[in-house]
């Protein structure tokens, strides 16, 4: 396995991901103010697995936030769990559900939201999105979580009929994985 084409992949998704999360972070309205933001992985599971044909799918996926450097508010880390669904395929689809934030501070606390993605684009399988959502539960009640994510397959992975572009033609593909960053702005 050539570990430098994963590093590039992996540097090329980060890049982007961050990127997309410092032109929001700019273009916040002047009078909100950053509570947090958070870098990290998700990892997101399809049932069936994506392939090039939209149908009913259900999502499971886990954000891992392991870098949390705006510390005002005690938090060094988080974890989501979403739990959703959608018309979905390799090329992109809607979804909506709901998720459950763990705040790992002391003592632990937690959030929940409601999430709707109108589209995420998902070329060959690759997922883009950014999505906002108001937390209606728990610690940040009120404020708003903008998440932006590119769920990838590593470079060494693209023919893998399992996870990679292969897998939109050959059964579907089941699980991607990528960085992530979170963003909670005060209402």
């Amino acid at each position: 396995m050539n570990t430098s084409f994963v590093r590039q992949g992996c540097a090329y998704n980060l890049g982007a991901v961050l990127a997309v999360s410092l032109a929001l972070v700019q273009a916040s309205p002047a009078q909100a103010a950053d509570l947090l933001f958070c870098t990290g992985n998700e990892v997101a599971h399809y049932a069936p697995g994506l392939t090039f044909a939209a149908q009913p799918t259900t999502l499971n996926a886990t954000s891992d936030f392991t870098a949390c450097p705006v510390t005002a508010q005690g938090v060094a880390s988080a974890r989501i769990q979403w739990a959703g669904s959608g018309n979905l395929s390799c090329l992109g689809g809607p979804s909506a559900g709901s998720a459950t934030i763990t705040w790992n501070n002391n003592p632990v606390d937690t959030s929940t939201f409601a999430y709707t993605t109108p589209v995420a684009t998902r070329p060959a399988g690759q997922t883009v999105i950014v999505l906002t959502a108001t937390i209606n539960s728990g610690r940040f009640n009120g404020a708003t979580m903008t998440q932006t994510l590119a769920l990838a397959t590593p470079i060494d992975q693209l023919l893998n009929p399992q996870n990679g572009l292969l897998g939109c033609l050959l059964g579907g593909i089941e699980t991607l994985q990528g960085p992530v960053t979170m963003q909670v702005i005060s209402p």
